[in-house]
């Protein structure tokens, strides 16, 4: 059989999970293993938790304020780990409400 990319194209929407590989689970590594996860990637989607009603939560992990978006702010976040309940593993980019868009407009104006 050849495969063309119309092919893969109806694979990957057909089986995304195996398409594009399952998530990260930050709860499975050791503290230094997601640290440098995070790290070495920059912006990473992972677990952080699993719920007992809604299941694995996943949220977008950035290792620095570079990977952040314009009109956001880098927080600094921790996750359960295997060997940590609080271990840093950089941040994540919260957006600004318009009351810091505007004080951060005083200091560089828009003409």
């Amino acid at each position: 059989m050849k495969v063309t990319p119309a092919l893969v194209a109806l694979s990957a929407l057909a089986f995304p999970s195996a398409a594009f590989g399952q998530l990260p689970d930050l709860t499975t590594m050791t503290c230094q293993q997601a640290t440098a996860f995070v790290a070495a990637r920059g912006s990473v989607t992972a677990i952080y938790e699993h719920h007992p009603a809604a299941g694995p939560l996943y949220k977008r992990f950035v290792a620095s304020k570079r990977y952040c978006p314009f009109r956001t702010e880098f927080k600094r976040r921790s996750v359960r780990t295997i060997d940590s309940p609080n271990c840093i593993i950089g941040g994540v980019c919260k957006e600004l409400d318009d009351d810091e868009i505007d004080e951060i407009n005083w200091w560089f104006p828009v003409f």
